[in-house]
């Protein structure tokens, strides 16, 4: 483990005050800036509300009535529909299911690190996640992030539980595993891939031996029967066998393609017009919504295999786009003001004095606990609990995933962010193990 036996656990009730604090810090934001989805238009986040709400009525996965969509992967909005039965399609529902999923993972953060690195690495990791400004911020917004941050975290942590245990030898805890992996991918595709660091971890716990190899068994048929029921419903209702979402071909296109420049810009969507406006001519939106799906995965498939060095010099880019900055919840919440004239808007967020910091705090926490949770990440490389190699091998996959398969930007780093602060806290519990001074210091003081 990550820390030498003999050293005092902490006080178990400062994890509790970390949780409050957590709550505290969201439930204060939530209260004070307003998520926008009930007077703006905004993108993912409406088309998000939309679907859940559609559901919630019982017409299905649409954002247009009558029409079906898998724009969007449905687990998210699935999440959003069964709260709007109960509470009302209202625009605080999905801040409320962040605030208790922000608050959770800060929770299973805390677990996952004391069983892996040991309880003080794990407080700390706990802290720094409650203190995380973009896990803050991401609490207002109608986006699947926080969720998918939670159940991503929480399949790493029943992953370390059981194979540690003796329900490593349970059928039965790696099936329900597998139907937890299966329902976290349809909130975000990312989690269907994410297979292969489990497989990988697997193997590096077990080596190759047939036990491993039934385990990965046991975590993959059911993932691939959630995924595959999905898959059906497009196929009946869409007529195409569609993975996942359609939105997946839009991303896959905007790494792949001549203007390509390792992350979204407009100059790429009036290419993509460019190439297929012409080919869609389908007499429906959902027809046309096919389409362009198997349009743009055939283009970009085809543009990734001929031009590998294209390929190559795109990767430094996507991963600077992915980990440049941490700002991202604000383009999803706060008050939108028209500016007369024009059609663009100002954003405020709690008093015009504070909403500038705002971003640059986001930005510098990050690149400080990204030094930090790698440095950590590292270390942990080097304990003889092998287990815990699946933390750091989640944050090369999603380097993995956007530096080679999809574009890179901000928001897609928000899954490893738990995994960051994983690091930080070993690197954190590490210090204050061979500094004397702080042995008899903090909350875990005997």
């Amino acid at each position: 483990m990550g820390e030498k036996p003999g050293h005092a656990s902490p006080n178990p009730s400062s994890i509790w005050v970390i949780l409050a604090l957590a709550f505290g810090l969201r439930l204060g934001w939530a209260l004070s800036v307003e998520n926008g989805i009930d007077s703006n238009f905004m993108f993912d986040a409406t088309y998000y509300f939309f679907t859940g709400q559609s559901l919630a009525a019982g017409e299905g996965f649409s954002t247009t009535p009558g029409v079906p969509t898998a724009y969007f992967p449905p687990g998210y909005p699935l999440i959003l529909a069964s709260a709007f039965v109960v509470l009302g399609a209202q625009s605080f529902v999905p801040v409320l299911i962040n605030l208790f999923a922000g608050t959770a993972t800060c929770w299973v953060t805390y677990k996952l690190g004391s069983l892996t690195y040991g309880p003080k690495s794990g407080l700390a990791a706990a802290a720094v996640l409650a203190f995380w400004p973009s896990h803050v911020y991401a609490t207002s917004a109608t986006m699947s992030e926080v969720v998918f941050t939670f159940l991503l975290t929480l399949v790493i942590y029943r992953f370390c539980l059981i194979a540690s245990t003796q329900r490593g030898e349970n059928w039965r805890s790696w099936i329900f595993l597998g139907l937890l992996l299966g329902f976290t991918s349809l909130v975000r595709g990312a989690g269907l891939l994410f297979f292969c660091a489990l497989g990988l971890a697997l193997f590096i716990n077990y080596g190759l031996r047939r036990s491993a190899v039934r385990k990965a068994l046991l975590l993959l048929v059911p993932l691939l029967v959630v995924n595959g029921l999905w898959v059906v419903r497009n196929q009946v209702t869409m007529g195409a066998p569609i993975v996942l979402a359609t939105s997946g071909a839009w991303s896959f296109f905007n790494a792949h393609n001549e203007e390509a420049d390792g992350g979204q810009s407009w100059s790429i969507g009036r290419y993509r017009k460019k190439l297929f406006g012409d080919q869609l001519t389908g007499e429906t939106t959902m027809e046309n919504d096919v389409l362009l799906h198997r349009l743009q995965m055939r283009y970009a498939a085809e543009y990734m295999l001929t031009h590998p060095l294209e390929e190559i010099l795109q990767v430094p880019s996507r991963l600077y786009r992915l980990n440049r900055g941490d700002d991202w919840p604000l383009a999803w919440v706060g008050h939108r003001t028209p500016i007369e004239g024009t059609q663009r808007h100002t954003i405020s967020y709690l008093h015009p004095a504070i909403d500038p910091v705002l971003g640059q705090l986001a930005n510098g926490y990050y690149i400080v606990f990204f030094v930090l949770g790698t440095a950590g990440l590292v270390l942990g490389f080097f304990r003889s609990n092998r287990l815990a190699w699946i933390i750091p091998l989640t944050v090369i996959y999603f380097h993995g995933l956007h530096g080679i398969l999809f574009f890179g930007t901000e928001r897609f780093h928000a899954p490893f962010v738990p995994e960051l602060a994983l690091g930080a806290g070993l690197v954190f519990a590490e210090v204050r193990v061979r500094v004397p001074s702080l042995r008899s210091s903090g909350p875990g003081r005997e």
